[in-house]
């Protein structure tokens, strides 16, 4: 039965974090605890525009004629929005525009980091964009269980899933994407950029058409 397949998940998610939390202390303990000074320092880095590169998940052609960037978490009302207009964009015109996604969980949303490396986790079964919208069509607070299930009901390899989520094997990329946004300043979610033109906050269908328009 489905509830007896959740629940396995559950106990196989809890005692995996346990063996892991149990790991981490012992290394820990093992050495003496090292500070690393450029964690905490403001990033000097600066950028113009966003830097799309392979590890970026997209949908459309590589070689459209208008490319729309988005930083965005998967707690963000406006962002959920945001992202029924553009799925709308790419059935209409699909031969037009790329669209790229970028990771930029907030900390004032509990759990958009864990879901932000869920994607990404995701993405290395080949099924980044079918957990992205799963995320948006129901927001709730995002755990590794409430993950691991997730993924478990999209017939991914839960096994894989929950020990790349739970080893955080995905969070280089998640920190590359933040630092990325830091880099150009950005302050509100989503922010997109349409052809290298800056637009901040929810974009409806007609605004985003218009934009590609220009």
């Amino acid at each position: 039965m489905h509830w007896k397949r959740t629940l396995l998940i559950i106990v196989a998610v809890a005692l995996g974090t346990g063996v892991l939390a149990f790991s981490w202390k012992v290394a820990r303990t093992a050495q003496a605890p090292v500070q690393d000074a450029s964690a905490s320092a403001p990033s000097s880095r600066h950028l113009d525009a966003p830097e799309v590169t392979f590890v970026d998940p997209y949908k459309g052609p590589k070689d459209a004629k208008n490319t729309i960037v988005e930083f965005g978490d998967y707690l963000c009302a406006f962002c959920q929005a945001s992202n029924q207009a553009i799925d709308q964009l790419l059935r209409d015109r699909p031969n037009d525009v790329r669209f790229v996604w970028k990771n930029d969980p907030s900390p004032l949303h509990p759990g958009a980091d864990t879901a932000a490396e869920a994607s990404m986790c995701a993405a290395k079964q080949g099924a980044f964009w079918n957990f992205h919208d799963k995320l948006f069509a129901g927001q709730q607070t995002y755990d590794q269980i409430s993950m691991t299930i997730t993924a478990d009901n999209l017939g991914l390899d839960t096994a894989a899933f929950s020990r790349c989520l739970s080893s955080h094997d995905t969070q280089p990329l998640v920190a590359r994407t933040l630092s990325e946004a830091q880099a150009l300043g950005i302050q509100a979610l989503p922010t997109f950029y349409i052809n290298g033109t800056r637009y901040e906050g929810e974009l409806s269908y007609d605004q985003l058409l218009e934009a590609i328009s220009r």
